[in-house]
C-alpha cells in the first residue's frame, strides 16, 4: 500500500471540512424569499399570498412585506387596502419552508407566519380584500422604507401604465402610482428576482405551478417563468403546504461551496497521481 504523502493528507483535510449546508444569513440576499402564490378574490374581506424560503433564514430577521406600488417611492394614497407587514419569525426557517399570509380587513389582522406578523401601516379595512381585482404586487424587503433591500417582487398589474408592454412588464416609468400598479423595485430584474404576471397574463388569482426541487437559482428561474403559473379569475387557489397545490415543502440543492470546488479539482489530481504511482 502506497504511503500517505502531505498531498494525500491536505486532499483529505479539504474533505472532512467541505460542507453543502448553507449557513443561517445574517440579512437575506435578494432572492431568498419569493412569492409563489396570491388570490385577490377575497372571502369575507380576508385574502391570501404565499411565499417560500429558497435559504434558511434566521429567526432574528426583521421581514417587511407589502402590497404598495414603489416608484421612487411607496405609493402612500390608500391606506385601506394597501399596506405593510412587519415579520418577526422568532425561530430559524428551514430552506424549502412555504409560508401562507392572510389578512383580513374586516379584524385588521394578519396571520399565518410563525413568530410576530403585525400591520406595520394600512391595512385600515374596506369592502374587498388587500389585492384588487385589476392588479396589485406583493414585494419583500428588509430595511427602512426610505431606502429598503428588495428581496423579491411579484406584480400581476392589468393595465399598460406608464408605457408598460402588453405583457411581462412592469409599469413603465412615465406611468403614476396608484393601487394597482408599481415599477420594478431597485436591483430586482424581471424574470430572475421579479415577476410581472401583467396585462395578458393577468388574473385575480395566481399560483406557482411549476418545479419544487431545484438550487435556489435554479428555483429563482423558474418561479420568475410566468409559463409555470397557473392562473383564475374566479376561483382561489390552495396555497397552503401539504395543500392541492404545493408539497410539504421546496427541496433545496445547495450549490457546491468553493471548498468543495476545490476539493473536486485536488480530488482529480490525486486519483491520476495514485494511478501513476
Amino acid at each position: 500500500m502506497a504511503n500517505t504523502t502531505p498531498c494525500d493528507s491536505f486532499v483529505l483535510l479539504m474533505f472532512a471540512t467541505c460542507s453543502f449546508a448553507s449557513p443561517l444569513h445574517a440579512a437575506l440576499a435578494i432572492g431568498d424569499l419569493a412569492v409563489v402564490g396570491l388570490n385577490s378574490d377575497a372571502s369575507d374581506n380576508i385574502d391570501d399570498f404565499a411565499m417560500v424560503a429558497l435559504a434558511p433564514i434566521s429567526g432574528s430577521e426583521v421581514i417587511r412585506l407589502t402590497d404598495r406600488g414603489w416608484k421612487s417611492g411607496f405609493y402612500t394614497d390608500n391606506d385601506s387596502t394597501e399596506g405593510t407587514l412587519e415579520w418577526r419569525p422568532g425561530v430559524d426557517i428551514d430552506a424549502g419552508t412555504i409560508l401562507r399570509v392572510s389578512v383580513d380587513l374586516t379584524a385588521g389582522s394578519a396571520a399565518g407566519l410563525p413568530g410576530t406578523l403585525t400591520i406595520l401601516d394600512g391595512f385600515l379595512g374596506g369592502t374587498a380584500g388587500i389585492f384588487t381585482g385589476g392588479g396589485d404586487q406583493v414585494l419583500i424587503y428588509q430595511g427602512d422604507q426610505s431606502s429598503p433591500n428588495f428581496i423579491f417582487g411579484l406584480n400581476t398589474q392589468a393595465t399598460t401604465s406608464g408605457g408598460a408592454a402588453s405583457t411581462g412588464e412592469w409599469m413603465g416609468s412615465s406611468g403614476a402610482l396608484s393601487a394597482t400598479s408599481s415599477t420594478l423595485p431597485p436591483l430586482l430584474t424581471n424574470g430572475s428576482t421579479a415577476l410581472a404576471l401583467t396585462v395578458s397574463d393577468h388574473a385575480d388569482n395566481v399560483v406557482y405551478t411549476g418545479a419544487t426541487v431545484g438550487t435556489k437559482e435554479q428555483l429563482l428561474s423558474s418561479i420568475t417563468d410566468g409559463s409555470n403559473w397557473s392562473k383564475s379569475d374566479t376561483d382561489p387557489f390552495d396555497l397552503a403546504a401539504a395543500g392541492s397545490v404545493f408539497p410539504s415543502q421546496f427541496t433545496i440543492v445547495p450549490e457546491p461551496t468553493v471548498a468543495v470546488l476545490a476539493f473536486g479539482g485536488l480530488a482529480g489530481i490525486f486519483l491520476r497521481r495514485r494511478r501513476l504511482s
